[in-house]
């Protein structure tokens, strides 16, 4: 078991180090009131989830109409009532096949990514545990995701900062 603070290890060499590990496990941080789970084998990332990214994903299944109304309501309470992550309840129901769906998977992962990212502070935990193959054989690039969200939190900390009160348009 590897546990720290974000403060001390930033998440972008936390993923690192971890792929080097070529380790079967699940690093949980918990930090902003909430939590997220990020999925290893021998290494790859296979799939990462917390409840913001897994609500994200299931709105947008929603808005493209990939499921209807009631799946809807049906998977949200169900990742609610249970939380397991939400790509194993879609796999588990049929909604999705993993294989052909893999641009979904990564959307909720980058997510999740880019989440870990933006928190700053909290607390991790790696433990080393034997994961089933839910991730429909898909892996990740930890470095390449991490430098990703990297750039991607850099633009959004800059837009945050060029936004002034006279910006601002009140209706």
């Amino acid at each position: 078991m590897l546990k720290g603070d974000l403060t001390r290890f930033s998440p972008g060499d936390l993923l690192t180090f971890l792929s080097h590990l070529n380790q079967d496990g699940v690093l949980t941080v918990s930090g902003e009131g909430q939590s997220l789970n990020i999925y290893f084998q021998k290494g790859n990332l296979v799939t990462a989830h917390s409840d913001q990214a897994d609500g994200k994903v299931l709105g947008w299944l929603r808005a493209s109409g990939r499921i209807s109304a009631e799946q809807f309501l049906d998977l949200d309470q169900a990742r609610r009532e249970t939380g397991l992550p939400l790509i194993q309840l879609l796999a588990d129901s049929g909604t999705i096949d993993l294989e052909t769906d893999g641009a979904l998977l990564e959307t909720g992962i980058r997510e999740v990514i880019f989440q870990l990212f933006t928190w700053g502070t909290g607390d991790f935990q790696f433990n080393e545990v034997a994961l089933d193959d839910s991730s429909g054989g898909q892996i990740y690039d930890c470095t390449g995701l991490a430098l990703d969200a990297a750039r991607q939190v850099d633009e959004y900390q800059e837009f945050l900062r060029n936004i002034s009160s006279e910006d601002l348009v009140v209706f």
